[in-house]
């Protein structure tokens, strides 16, 4: 299913976490926000609010229904270096699937599909404008 996704590191501060997990994911207002929170035995050390201002659509998936997106993400390393937790998906296969729906990126120019995955759930998400991402209290 991955085979044709070519994944794109996309640097956060949450890139490099040690055990992301999404605390929660609200969608109101006209506002996505995506909370995170790294772990280390049992004790959140980092928080993080991810917010999307613009986002015709988005995709909260189980972690355990994505495994074969992180044997992709493996095989992609940098410099030995893992390619991260939150990424992107250039010529995304799901942004191609709206190819009989123009008006998704006549209203969106520059859509862009990012990927947040964590220990609990893979976040996916159509935008035209990066998110913001701010610290919150551990």
């Amino acid at each position: 299913m991955y085979e044709d996704w070519k994944l794109q590191r996309w640097d956060t501060p949450m890139s490099d976490a040690k055990n992301l997990f999404m605390e929660s994911l609200h969608d109101h207002s006209g506002l996505l926000e995506i909370d995170l929170a790294d772990y280390s035995k049992n004790v959140a050390t980092a928080r993080y609010r991810v917010t999307f201002h613009t986002y015709p659509a988005y995709r909260n998936i189980e972690e355990k229904y994505r495994l074969e997106l992180w044997k992709r993400r493996d095989e992609l390393r940098i410099d030995a270096k893992s390619i991260g937790w939150t990424l992107k998906v250039p010529d995304s296969p799901w942004i191609r699937e709206f190819a009989d729906e123009p008006i998704l990126v006549f209203f969106n120019p520059g859509i862009t599909h990012y990927v947040i995955g964590t220990q609990n759930d893979v976040v996916e998400v159509l935008a035209s404008e990066a998110p913001g991402i701010e610290a919150i209290e551990a």
